[in-house]
């Protein structure tokens, strides 16, 4: 699904990232993990096409990639909604741009509200609702424009724990029910080991790939004992 050849990346005369060999297979759920500062979201902003590499190439299903496309959906920090909008004007707004009828806009709009659990506050105004329910507004509107990978920039970092702890698992449910691949930044690694089928940990000044860990799935981990070893392990990279 996405292939980065020897990218490295500089800001000015700064080399934020050595150049980096990756890929990311379809279906698959990758987190990466590291440092504050170290260059995770401008990874991230490479694979969206935010950002151009100063070297090398990022590729996305067998082409390369020359800037954002919606077939690599993104949720960023910044949420981005728009406050005087409701849930379902939020949602349904990228498929308004696109001139589909009001029918198959509020059709598909509706179904992406299923996804993440919010159809009952459809018409709700967007700044009524609680952060997490803004979180999941601004997953719906990125789903709903069918995406193929899902590419999520600390995008639960501002939630209390339990709350995180929630939309994780329903992003995990979404990414088994949907197919997408999913590129994750976090800084918690236990989220991470929580969700993911691979995490990818970067470190150093300008900043590599120090492990990349495939995980079995969930259910088939034994729970304490090799969460903690994992989280051990990933903590060597990147201390």
């Amino acid at each position: 699904m996405f292939e980065i050849r020897q990218v490295a990346f500089y800001y000015g005369h700064r080399r934020v990232l050595k150049p980096l060999e990756l890929t990311i297979d379809p279906g698959t759920w990758v987190s990466v993990v590291g440092p504050s500062g170290i260059g995770k979201s401008t990874l991230l902003f490479l694979l969206a096409g935010f950002l151009k590499p100063t070297h090398g190439e990022v590729w996305f299903r067998g082409r390369p990639v020359t800037g954002p496309d919606p077939t690599r959906g993104v949720v960023l920090q910044d949420l981005g909604l728009f406050p005087w909008l409701s849930v379902l004007e939020n949602v349904s707004f990228g498929l308004h741009l696109r001139g589909l009828p009001p029918h198959t806009v509020r059709s598909r709009a509706e179904a992406a509200l299923d996804l993440v659990r919010l159809r009952e506050h459809a018409e709700e105004p967007v700044d009524a609702l609680s952060g997490g329910m803004r979180q999941r507004v601004a997953l719906a509107r990125t789903l709903v424009m069918a995406p193929d990978a899902l590419l999520l920039d600390e995008a639960l970092s501002a939630l209390d724990a339990n709350t995180r702890q929630n939309l994780a698992r329903d992003l995990r449910r979404i990414h088994n029910e949907t197919g997408l691949t999913t590129v994750l930044v976090t800084h918690s690694i236990d989220e991470a080991l929580a969700v993911s089928d691979r995490v990818i940990a970067l470190n150093g000044h300008p900043a590599e790939i120090r492990g990349d860990l495939p995980l079995a799935p969930a259910a088939n981990r034994a729970e304490a004992a090799t969460h903690a070893e994992l989280h051990d392990l990933i903590m060597t990279w990147i201390a």
